[in-house]
Order: C-alpha cells, then sequence, then structure tokens
C-alpha cells in the first residue's frame, strides 16, 4: 500500500482544480490517496462504516440525554426532575465520549491498515461494556436514592 508518486499526485490535482475552476470554486484536499491493492480499500471503508456506526449511536445517545432532560423539567416533582436531569446529562457525556473514542479508534485503525496490519479491539469492547455497565449501575442507584 504504497502512497502514489508526489508527481503523480501534483498531475491529478492540477486536472482538478482546472476543472473546479471551471466552476469557480476551489477543493481543498481533505484525503489521502493510496493504491488499492488486495483488499486496501475494502479494509478503509469498513473502517469507515465502522466510525460512522459509533458517531450515529452516539448522537442517539445524545439526543435521549437532551429529551430526557428536558421533559423530566415538566415534572412537579423535584426528585424527578433531579433524576431526569442526571440521567440526560450521563446519556449526553457518554455520548460525546463514544464520539471521541470513534475518531481517535478510526485513525488508529487507519494507521494500523497502511502497516499491513489489523489490530484486534477487544480492550476497547470490554472498556466501553465495561464503562456501560458502570455508568448504567451508578445511575439506576442515583435515581433510586433520589426518589427515596
Amino acid at each position: 500500500m504504497q502512497v502514489r508518486k508526489e508527481s503523480e499526485e501534483i498531475r491529478l490535482s492540477e486536472d482538478r482544480d482546472s476543472k473546479s475552476e471551471k466552476f469557480g470554486c476551489r477543493r481543498i484536499a481533505l484525503n489521502t490517496i493510496v493504491q488499492n491493492q488486495g483488499s486496501c480499500a475494502r479494509d478503509h471503508l469498513a473502517n469507515e462504516r465502522t466510525l460512522l456506526a459509533w458517531v450515529r449511536t452516539s448522537i442517539a445517545m445524545i439526543a435521549l440525554g437532551i429529551a430526557i432532560a428536558k421533559f423530566s423539567q415538566g415534572d412537579e416533582s423535584k426528585a424527578d426532575r433531579l433524576s431526569g436531569i442526571i440521567v440526560g446529562l450521563c446519556l449526553t457525556s457518554m455520548g460525546v465520549f463514544f464520539i471521541c473514542y470513534s475518531r481517535h479508534h478510526y485513525h488508529y485503525v487507519a494507521e494500523q491498515l497502511e502497516l499491513g496490519n489489523y489490530p484486534i479491539h477487544d480492550k476497547g469492547v470490554d472498556m466501553m461494556l465495561g464503562v456501560l455497565v458502570v455508568v448504567s449501575m451508578l445511575l439506576l442507584v442515583t435515581v433510586l436514592m433520589v426518589h427515596s
């Protein structure tokens, strides 16, 4: 998996720039071009799909956390409002944490794929599941303590 030669890259860049100038817009290069040998493209696309799945799940957690916090504001009891805000804040925080983690993991896997390796991420999965279990248990205890 070698990166294209600089002269070839410049030629491709000039071709793109001349096409872009016809339409009055400028292109910003946000990608790295690598040769597609073997399963290179397939591996990188799978890595990207995994990132997008993590981000989609994180956005759902953030939205759920905001919704719980927002809808708990109308509750008449102070305990219900407090527990709704705590649960909403925890879900939102976990969603933001998962987005940051998924970005780190995406770049790590992409780097390893370029080196010809593929890291099996068993410790990371265990860590994420552990965080979910611990936070869920803490939320359950907090909500029960607030309501008693």
